[in-house]
């Protein structure tokens, strides 16, 4: 049991899991949005000498081939642009080497999920340079859980999807950073902590509410006063400026482009009431929070109406609203006794608010591959509900066997679902 516990051992086995579950990937086709951001896109076909073009541009101009006005806040996503670019380069349009980084850097932002639960979970106030392991396990089946989560297929499946997996990769090292930053008390972890920040959001804005994620947690996993959460949010604001004056100057605009959209493919909710609009998106936050713990069915296109438009006295908008705002009050609840599990609740909604249509158009109803840095919130759950009941067997036992029930269930789900995005055939019969 001992030498289970090791870190090197769980290393292994989650890379045997993940390329177990996607190596099928690399003999997948070029499908969907692939040919906006590879096939079809002028400025990856450049290779290196196109990559100064990604960055000064919105991330459709390569493929459109003129400053797009489609969507309500442009497009801003260089960084994959870039990699797929250096791809090209090096590989031609062999689609196994673009999925086959997919995976690699799938990988990576697991390992580096393992890493900064053990540091966010691992920190003795009396001895703030010793890091212990004893729920290492828990935090493997926690990292597990994660990497074989249905939600994140889309993500690995579809080369398109790096973006999100390099968002979730620089966020968590950002968070990582910032940690080890607080403990070691070395300026140094804390300057990598605003690059990974800044190159998080040179994958995808969604990274956006990390600003405020991270800093809180401070308070609930250090105990930091609200002075100290100020400061991290400061010091984070750094790279955030930086990337909004980049992001300016290469859109010409900072948030708001004024695109008044008219069709249903571009804002769902044009032809929705506002009763209507408020209905759907408390509905979505509930599928959202379900499809955490029972992830079907996916679908790779949530297109109007695979989401109908739900009234707000609607029978499961009210139990939405019921739902969400019981866990908000059980958060609110215990802000003062630091609680984690109103950490948990506050990251889950505080990341999935850039997504949710709230306040910024997305363009669809919902997204599986939304789900994915919010889904941070579940691995932390899994480890604090350990931590939690770790000397009560009977209820421990009970979570084993949850947890082996999910974990069959996540792969068996993640693996007939991943050849779906094999090409784009299988994907119509997704929907059809």
């Amino acid at each position: 049991m001992k030498y289970f516990n090791k870190t090197f051992i769980h290393f292994l086995l989650l890379g045997i899991a993940i390329f177990g579950l996607y190596w099928q990937t690399t003999n997948f086709d070029f499908v969907l949005d692939d040919r906006i951001v590879i096939t079809h896109n002028n400025f990856v076909k450049k290779g290196i000498d196109g990559i100064a073009e990604i960055f000064g541009n919105d991330s459709m101009t390569g493929f459109l081939g003129k400053q797009p006005d489609l969507l309500a806040g442009g497009r801003y996503r260089p960084l994959s642009l870039a990699v797929f670019a250096l791809g090209y380069e090096l590989f031609g349009m062999d689609t196994f080497y673009f999925h086959l980084l997919n995976i690699l850097f799938y990988l990576a932002s697991i390992l580096l999920l393992y890493i900064t639960l053990s540091r966010l979970f691992n920190f003795s106030e009396k001895n703030k340079d010793s890091i212990k392991f004893d729920n290492k396990p828990y935090i493997f089946l926690a990292a597990l859980l994660f990497a074989a989560h249905p939600v994140h297929t889309e993500a690995v499946a579809n080369i398109k999807g790096l973006d999100e997996i390099l968002a979730f990769l620089f966020g968590i090292g950002a968070f990582l950073f910032a940690l080890i930053y607080f403990d070691k008390k070395k300026l140094l972890f804390m300057v990598i902590s605003g690059i990974s920040f800044l190159l998080s959001l040179f994958a995808k804005e969604s990274t956006l509410p990390l600003l405020v994620a991270i800093p809180v947690s401070f308070y609930f996993f250090r105990n930091s006063s609200l002075k100290t959460v100020l400061r991290f949010f400061l010091l984070l604001l750094i790279p955030t400026v930086i990337y909004l004056l980049i992001r300016n100057g290469a859109l010409g605009f900072l948030l708001n482009n004024n695109v008044n959209t008219t069709g249903i493919m571009n804002d769902p909710y044009i032809e929705a009431s506002a009763g209507q609009k408020v209905g759907t998106i408390l509905f979505t936050l509930l599928l959202y929070l379900k499809l955490l713990f029972f992830p079907h069915p996916l679908t790779h296109d949530y297109y109007p109406f695979h989401i109908e438009y739900m009234e707000l006295y609607h029978p499961l908008s009210i139990v939405a609203f019921i739902v969400i705002a019981s866990l908000i009050w059980v958060a609110v609840k215990g802000i003062k006794q630091r609680n984690k599990l109103a950490y948990i609740i506050f990251f889950f909604f505080i990341t999935i608010s850039i997504v949710s249509n709230v306040a910024i158009n997305v363009g669809t109803f919902m997204n599986e591959r939304f789900l994915f840095i919010p889904s941070f919130a579940f691995s932390v759950l899994i480890v604090f509900l350990f931590e939690k009941y770790i000397r009560d067997k009977k209820i421990k036992t009970a979570m084993f066997v949850i947890i082996a029930v999910l974990l069959v269930g996540f792969f068996y789900k993640s693996f007939g679902r991943i050849p779906d995005w094999k090409e784009i055939m299988s994907l119509l019969a997704d929907v059809i």
